[in-house]
């Protein structure tokens, strides 16, 4: 019997910031990736993810960098499913090249936002560290080409290009979301789905300006802003309200389960989205599957790569009427491209090597 690979997974996690997406992932690769041994370690705390399977939580300081550090060297593999804290960073930094193989999962602001927001120290060198860590990984896991070419003409030449898919389970199209696309609770109301989260890259305002220049149906404008920036939220909803009236605009601040996001997104019937970086795929990736209109920025890494598939997308700022259908030829192709069969096939083979 060949010998399993033992593979360390490390992310963040806290009461205050909870992990959206690996807590659920360890329990997808517990439950079908059976060829290879994994344990799951987080930077903060264990609030949340009591429930799952063979976790240990490491505090926020540079004596977990070490400890994690040394974890490390009992692995054979090391998938790290972001750039850790600052401090565990400013320990990893400097070791982690010597390491055979230790990939990063790219979200893309790692690499597209890291700008120096203050003029002190810490501020200026964490840019630097940070960029450092990401050069000493070996693999970049993500679908999108664009963001690992910035890596690999901008950070590291030797990059190894990993596409696993959609990878976390937010973003694997389940079967019964494409085949109750029609599901459509009933509302006489155009129901209108603006951006992601809280953060300024959703260019919401922009959005909102748009919607405005043409808004005379019934709609009800959703925004989500649970995620991100708590005083750039109020301002969103402040804003949108003036431009899109009061009564039209539900601003979203509370989180809910990911089943009942899901069962949101069935009463969607648009969804607009201008960021340029990758960003809300998750969403993306179902809206689509349901056959949902969706509007995106064409100067995005989403766009490209949703068209280079074959997708009916819109640019944004050619909304004008708010029409909307449903798009067959879309749910066909999220059934190839975004399955669970797909996904799973592609990561066991990606944990399983010699």
């Amino acid at each position: 019997m060949s010998k399993k690979n033992k593979v360390m997974h490390l992310s963040s996690n806290s009461g205050l910031y909870p992990n959206k997406f690996v807590p659920d992932y360890s329990e997808f690769v517990m439950n079908n990736i059976k060829g290879s041994v994994h344990h799951f370690y987080y930077v903060g705390d264990g609030i949340g993810i009591e429930k799952h399977q063979k976790w240990r939580v490491y505090n926020n300081s540079f004596m977990s960098g070490i400890k994690l550090l040394i974890c490390m060297c009992f692995y054979d593999l090391i998938v790290f499913h972001s750039i850790p804290s600052a401090k565990v960073t400013l320990i990893l930094a400097f070791f982690i090249k010597y390491f055979k193989k230790c990939d990063l999962v790219v979200w893309g602001g790692e690499i597209h936002h890291q700008a120096v927001r203050k003029a002190g120290i810490r501020e200026c060198l964490l840019p630097y560290f940070n960029k450092q860590f990401i050069k000493g990984c070996k693999g970049y896991i993500t679908y999108i080409k664009e963001d690992f070419d910035y890596i690999k003409n901008n950070i590291n030449p030797k990059a190894k290009w990993l596409d696993l898919g959609g990878f976390y389970p937010s973003n694997i199209l389940k079967s019964s979301i494409s085949n109750s696309y029609a599901e459509k609770v009933t509302d006489e109301a155009i129901n209108i789905l603006v951006g992601v989260s809280a953060l300024k890259r959703n260019n919401h305002f922009e959005i909102i300006d748009t919607l405005g220049k043409s808004f005379s149906h019934e709609c009800k404008i959703h925004i989500p802003l649970s995620y991100g920036d708590k005083e750039y939220a109020y301002q969103v909803e402040k804003y949108a309200k003036e431009i899109l009236g009061e009564k039209n605009v539900y601003a979203i601040y509370e989180h809910v389960d990911y089943a009942t996001y899901l069962d949101f997104l069935k009463t969607i019937d648009i969804a607009v989205f201008s960021h340029e970086g990758q960003q809300g795929m998750g969403n993306i990736r179902n809206l689509i599957g349901m056959g949902k209109t969706v509007y995106l920025n064409p100067k995005s890494v989403t766009w490209s790569y949703l068209y280079n598939l074959g997708f009916e997308i819109y640019d944004y700022k050619t909304m004008k009427d708010f029409d909307f259908y449903i798009s067959e030829k879309n749910i066909e192709i999220a059934r190839k491209e975004f399955s669970f069969e797909s996904t799973l096939t592609t990561q066991i083979k990606y944990y399983t090597f010699n």
